[in-house]
């Protein structure tokens, strides 16, 4: 897994050395608020990371197309209560490759919308008492294929600061076989909002 990162990081690289012309690239990195959704949960109380690079190549002052990939934290999490002592994470960790569409509609910020293809590579589940059993529970799928759309705001020449929503187009996870899953009753999609800074080189 680690040889296959680093094959793309250099891959990403490369390819806007090749045609420097017109392609700028960069580092991204900032936090994540996650949630799971058919989980029986709510909230984006999953905070995580994302850190990677990205490659952009600029048709015009309005219109760009921007390749990203960076490794990022998704997964689900039950903040307990005085009154309900439960505790419940999913912790879902991917490399992901988002394919983002960006247009500069006023002055220094610009609209994104895409979509993004991620493999996971480790995922668990624990509770009060650890990791949980997965009996009756279905495997978490190894691929998700997400919607996004964000702003992105320009703070100087080489710093941008964005702001992204996205959303599972595809199920993370089939229904269990057994209805009295904890946690875990239906279909399963990621639902994520990231926060990120990026420089350009």
């Amino acid at each position: 897994m680690k040889r296959q990162f680093l094959f793309l990081t250099l891959f990403v690289f490369l390819l806007g050395k090749v045609f420097s012309q017109g392609f700028e690239g960069g580092l991204l990195v900032g936090p994540t608020a996650t949630q799971v959704t058919g989980d029986m949960l709510s909230g984006y109380n999953k905070l995580g990371a994302m850190a990677g690079v990205f490659t952009q190549f600029v048709f015009d002052d309005r219109n760009s197309l921007r390749m990203e990939m960076y490794y990022i934290q998704k997964g689900a999490r039950r903040v307990p209560s005085e009154y309900d002592p439960r505790k419940f994470l999913i912790s879902l960790h991917y490399v992901e490759v988002p394919f983002i569409y960006q247009y500069r509609f006023y002055h220094k910020f610009s609209a994104q919308f895409g979509l993004s293809f991620a493999y996971l590579f480790k995922a668990y589940e624990k509770d009060l008492y650890g990791l949980v059993d997965s009996y009756g529970r279905k495997p978490f799928r190894n691929f998700d294929f997400s919607g996004q759309i964000g702003l992105n705001y320009q703070l100087s020449e080489k710093f941008h600061l964005g702001g992204r929503f996205s959303y599972s187009a595809l199920f993370i996870r089939e229904k269990p076989d057994f209805e009295s899953v904890a946690f875990h009753n239906m279909r399963q999609f990621n639902d994520v909002l990231q926060l990120s800074v990026s420089y350009s080189f």
